[in-house]
């Protein structure tokens, strides 16, 4: 059978209402058209809990109720180059193997029969939540018209087990597709700043299928706008739309060759304060033509009870959408100016965040990738290998940029509270407990801007709790200060996700989420003193995906490790948040490493919706077997060599604990097999020194290594195996030389993967030597010399890198990934 038979074989089986009893007869047959389709499906409802009967029933009462027009295959045709996008990066080396997606919602968009289900929900999720979604769908498919007086919906037996499946396969379209980026047209520019007045999920029900069977020329009537519905119109109607305000036409607009005519007509327009047009519910009518005369279909209202709260993807820094539910508002009625205000503080965070001083000095391996801020200077200490939380970013915010009005505090942007002494020399030392008990009374103190504007806020509020000048940790929900420190957390949350590398943020993001992860962040940085790549990876990657802070959390602990592993991904329907450096092919350098890359496509080995990542660290202990071998010692012209040994290296991901996985990365060289962690590798980097110098490439003569080293030093020269299997993962790096008279130094390694991994296996800082940027005496002079120090650096790692101009061109060079928006 060709492949064209065999799609059309497998659009007709799934057409036919996934009809499951024939389809797995084909299981028995490798040929089969739906085979692979079926196996996914089965497993699809095994992990769902969804009944196979129950499904069925579904999909077959689904089928064929609506089809998107031209405007709503949009949604089908970007999933389509998102597949043929994901099929070029395969070629790529990517941090993991990514593969497409098998999630029903993925399969829904492509089957012409119920495809309309896809570009509904996206449809819906503009203006709503998934439980509207959910129950606006299941109205769809049990409607059987009767609502011309009152839209009423009698008791039906299957409404429970439909709405069952129908939850299910809203919650995949919306991972799968809604929130990775892909959506139907949106209102025209005519229509999107009409004030949207939503519909309840009956009354849409109600009328978007009384548009489907109708045969004439339609009057949708509505006192104010129900935007929810006249976007599904523009995505499935197939005739003329009109649409009248207040008696004048403001948009027209033929979609698709069918020549019957909707118009809608909407009776007024709200002022800017949407408190009173929001306070009643609102008429809507629709009508049939039938002979010159209208035919009531639907007879509705609008929602006095429902609040636009829109799913899709959201534009950094815009907080509107997250302070409001469906149901509810979190902003209650903040101000311009205290939304300025707000807006004004969480800049002047960001903008102190960005000039935090850290190093890496005195903190211990079993910390993580972090590094110690520096608060408090100590003028007399050595700062040169000090940095500033900016340079760890890949990027500078754009909240940095953001206008916020004149502000008339002269207050400083950080004040330091009483010292309470050291992190490390507390008992505090659990580091998944740092900053996890934080509150944001205690935090926000340090930060007089913030405490200004909460002052300012609390006359305006009329909670008991402002009103008895009681403290920030006694507010709730409908207090004004509760909700400035939410959209306050929401500003700084994007901050971060913006400095990691994300250009938007899913809709879906719990602005108490988004407060939590940022008080964790602030607190570790002020009452602990530690800048930890873990919290800021989590804060991005809950921006980024919209899962839950508190999904963390659960996450169980391994007491098996000295050290913690460290969060390196997360797989949320079919986006996917990695940091970059799980390639070892990634550049070595600190500066920038801070960094996210966002992927539409599955992780290879994940098979659920929702997968949190850590790297797998194996005790050093368990190497202790390894054969040791002798290394060539004192010679300059093995030094110049280039190492050939060759390694594989291969990952694998395991589940640890319900959505917990752990990445195991293996390296084999020759005979040795050994878990290495790049995370590890990142540590020992920022421990590292990467000398310049000005000599030439080749300046390694006898007498210049004899004078820099003088008469009782000497080199031992290692390859990638020597390191390989005689590096333990500590400080002194498993050698049996006696480290007051030898120094360790590999040979010119030509593949940036062995830096990494020995880097992963020193246990501490080495100097890193780039061979175009600095030759080998000025590399053996800084090991020499930090010989003084207690922590000196007693191993030099080699690497045939670019010239300068090169490399610097190359840091430079722009790599397209992320969303579909942005993928090559």
């Amino acid at each position: 059978m060709n492949s064209e038979s065999q799609e059309t074989s497998r659009v007709s089986a799934t057409s036919a209402g996934f009809n499951l009893a024939t389809a797995l007869l084909n299981l028995a047959n490798p040929a089969g058209a739906v085979v692979g389709y079926t196996r996914d499906l089965l497993r699809w409802l095994e992990r769902s809990g969804v009944d196979e009967a129950n499904f069925e029933r579904c999909m077959t009462a689904a089928r064929s109720l609506a089809y998107p027009n031209k405007n709503g295959m949009i949604l089908s045709g970007s999933v389509a180059h998102a597949d043929e996008r994901l099929q070029r990066l395969q070629k790529r080396q990517l941090p993991l193997a990514l593969t497409f997606s098998q999630a029903l919602g993925r399969y829904i968009v492509k089957e012409p029969e119920i495809c309309y289900m896809a570009s509904t929900t996206a449809c819906l999720l503009a203006h709503h939540d998934l439980p509207y979604t959910m129950s606006a769908l299941t109205s769809m498919v049990l409607d059987k018209g009767g609502h011309q007086t009152e839209t009423k919906y009698s008791y039906e037996v299957w409404r429970a087990p439909i709405r069952a499946v129908i939850s299910k396969v809203v919650e995949s379209i919306f991972l799968n597709i809604s929130n990775v980026g892909h959506q139907t047209g949106n209102l025209p520019p005519e229509l999107a700043n009409l004030h949207v007045h939503p519909v309840d999920d009956t009354n849409f029900a109600a009328i978007v299928m009384q548009t489907q069977r109708a045969s004439n020329d339609l009057v949708l009537r509505a006192d104010r706008f129900p935007g929810d519905v006249v976007l599904w119109l523009l995505n499935h109607f197939e005739g003329y739309l009109e649409v009248y305000v207040k008696s004048a036409k403001i948009y027209e607009a033929k979609l698709g060759a069918h020549t019957r005519k909707i118009i809608t007509i909407i009776q007024e327009t709200c002022t800017n304060d949407h408190r009173a047009c929001n306070s009643r519910a609102w008429p809507v009518v629709l009508a049939e033509i039938v002979d010159g005369e209208p035919c009531r279909l639907v007879g509705g209202s609008s929602s006095e009870h429902l609040k636009p709260r829109s799913y899709q993807r959201q534009k950094l820094y815009t907080t509107e959408n997250f302070m409001s539910t469906t149901h509810s508002s979190y902003k209650v009625h903040l101000g311009k100016e205290e939304r300025n205000d707000i807006k004004h503080a969480a800049r002047r965070i960001t903008k102190w965040l960005m000039h935090v001083p850290i190093n890496v000095k005195d903190w211990p391996q079993h910390a993580g990738f972090c590094f110690k801020s520096e608060l408090e200077l100590d003028e007399d200490r050595d700062r040169s290998r000090d940095h500033k939380i900016a340079q760890l970013l890949f990027r500078s915010p754009r909240l940095l940029q953001e206008k916020t009005g004149e502000s008339g505090s002269s207050a400083p942007p950080f004040r330091r509270p009483l010292w309470q002494g050291s992190p490390m020399s507390s008992q505090n030392t659990d580091p998944e407990q740092w900053g996890s008990n934080a509150t944001p009374e205690e935090v926000l103190k340090n930060f007089p801007s913030a405490e200004e504007m909460l002052e300012t806020v609390q006359k305006s509020c009329q909670c008991p709790n402002c009103r008895s000048e009681g403290s920030l940790s006694g507010s709730k929900r409908g207090c004004l200060r509760y909700s400035a420190v939410l959209e306050l957390g929401i500003l700084v949350s994007h901050a971060v996700a913006d400095a990691l590398g994300a250009d938007d943020v899913s809709g879906a993001l719990d602005p108490e989420d988004a407060r939590a992860g940022v008080i964790t962040l602030l607190s570790e940085i002020i009452d602990q003193e530690i800048v930890r790549w873990d919290t800021w990876f989590k804060v991005a990657a809950c921006a980024v995906t919209g899962c839950s802070w508190g999904s963390y959390a659960d996450a169980p602990e391994d007491s098996g490790h000295i050290s913690r592993p460290s969060w390196v991904g997360v797989q949320y329907g079919s986006l996917a948040v990695l940091a970059p450096w799980l390639d070892f092919r990634a550049p070595l350098d600190i500066a920038g490493s801070f960094r996210i890359h966002i992927y539409e496509g599955i992780i290879q080995g994940i098979k659920d919706d929702i997968a949190l990542i850590q790297t797998e660290r194996a005790s050093a202990a368990q190497y202790d077997h390894f054969d040791r071998m002798d290394v060539v010692s004192n010679s300059s012209e093995k030094l110049a060599e280039t190492d050939d040994t060759p390694l594989e290296v291969q990952k694998a991901l395991f589940r640890a604990e319900k959505s917990l996985h752990r990445l195991l990365v293996i390296v084999k060289v020759n005979n040795h097999l050994r878990l290495v962690d790049p995370t590890q590798s990142m540590m020992n980097l920022s421990r590292s020194h990467q000398p310049l110098c000005t000599h030439s490439r080749s300046s390694q003569k006898p007498e210049q290594l004899e004078e820099t080293l003088g008469p009782n030093l000497n080199i031992n020269a290692c390859t990638f195996e020597d390191i390989f299997t005689q590096w333990v993962d500590n400080p002194s790096n498993g050698s049996r030389t006696d480290y007051s008279t030898s120094l360790n130094t590999s040979l010119v390694f030509d593949d940036t993967r062995k830096v990494h991994i020995s880097l992963a296996l020193s246990g501490g800082g080495v100097v890193l030597r780039n061979s175009w940027r600095c030759c080998l005496p000025c590399a053996l002079k800084i090991c020499v010399d930090s010989n003084a120090e207690a922590d000196g650096l007693r191993s030099i790692l080699s690497f045939d890198g670019l010239p300068r101009g090169q490399f610097e061109r190359l840091a430079n060079t722009p790599v397209k990934q992320s969303l579909s928006r942005t993928l090559p």
